[in-house]
């Protein structure tokens, strides 16, 4: 009987520790699907969009206000640097740099942009939201 015991233990910490590297490989998926949508919107100038779909409420209204001040600003390229990716604290950054310019002007100009992202809301409903501004394009 405590072999029993220790064998229906040993495989519910088994089952256990898999679904959490499951959910975790979820949540990395979800990340990286937000991230990359999030960056294609920026590339096509739908900022305000992009704004709208995954920017925290919390910093909603400042992030508008940064996409209406960059209208007019054409973006040729993004290129994601670096990320750091912690699933246990549910937060994630992100260095990507931006090539644009501002026309009339040809002059193509490069900026960094640390995107700061946690993973919010309901249990039953989390989603990966950016905490940080749209950059400040000048």
């Amino acid at each position: 009987m405590n072999i029993g015991r220790i064998i229906a233990a040993l495989l519910t910490l088994l089952a256990i520790g898999g679904c959490s590297n499951y959910e975790q490989m979820l949540m990395q998926d979800q990340f990286d699907k937000t991230t990359k949508e999030y960056n294609r919107m920026l590339r096509w100038d739908d900022l305000e969009a992009a704004g709208m779909n995954f920017a925290d409420t919390s910093i909603r209204p400042d992030y508008l206000t940064r996409a209406e001040a960059a209208k007019g600003v054409k973006i040729t390229e993004y290129r994601l640097k670096y990320t750091d990716y912690d699933p246990l604290r549910g937060e994630a950054k992100i260095k990507v740099e931006i090539d644009y310019y501002i026309p009339p002007s040809p002059v193509l100009k490069t900026l960094v942009d640390n995107q700061r992202w946690a993973y919010k809301g309901p249990e039953s409903d989390k989603s990966w939201r950016l905490m940080s501004l749209l950059p400040e394009f000048k």
